[in-house]
């Protein structure tokens, strides 16, 4: 549904717009949250994920999302350490992921702390070589912008309105 509002705001618009622009539009409306959501329902309804009501400190109460089989994560953080740590060649999937690893920073999360650097090293090469990948990369660099755009405006909104008071 969150999706459909999005392609729906981008076919009434009369003009050709960037990327950065209709991502920024997602994070400041507030979409990102309702996109968020409709992709976890879709995947807990098709039994990929399991959703698991937690609670911390006995009061507050949460959701969790664990992966239903673990198998295809670790082919695939397989897949990824072949191509970056042993040089094997990856198939296209696999080398956006290993883009969007680098455009996000997420190097700890795939590679232990002695790997890190020549991870690292290897994803520059990589989208360095890829034109997508380059694109990837300069989106999610869109996003964190937008983001921090909207973090930073919700604050100074925030303090003006607290110190008028």
């Amino acid at each position: 549904k969150a999706l459909d509002l999005v392609i729906e705001k981008i076919e009434k618009s009369g003009k050709q717009r960037k990327v950065k622009t209709w991502i920024s539009f997602i994070v400041q409306s507030g979409l990102i949250g309702k996109i968020k959501q409709a992709i976890r329902d879709s995947l807990v309804s098709k039994r990929v994920l399991s959703k698991r009501e937690k609670t911390a400190l006995l009061i507050f109460k949460y959701n969790r999302y664990p992966a239903r089989n673990t198998r295809p994560r670790r082919n695939l953080i397989s897949d990824i350490h072949k191509v970056v740590i042993m040089r094997q060649i990856g198939n296209k999937e696999t080398l956006l992921l290993i883009a969007l690893i680098g455009a996000t920073k997420m190097e700890s999360s795939f590679f232990i702390r002695e790997e890190r650097k020549t991870a690292r090293k290897r994803i520059k090469e990589i989208v360095k070589g890829n034109e997508v990948a380059k694109m990837l990369d300069s989106t999610v660099s869109a996003v964190q912008a937008a983001v921090i755009t909207t973090i930073t405006t919700t604050a100074v909104i925030s303090a003006a309105t607290t110190s008028s008071h």
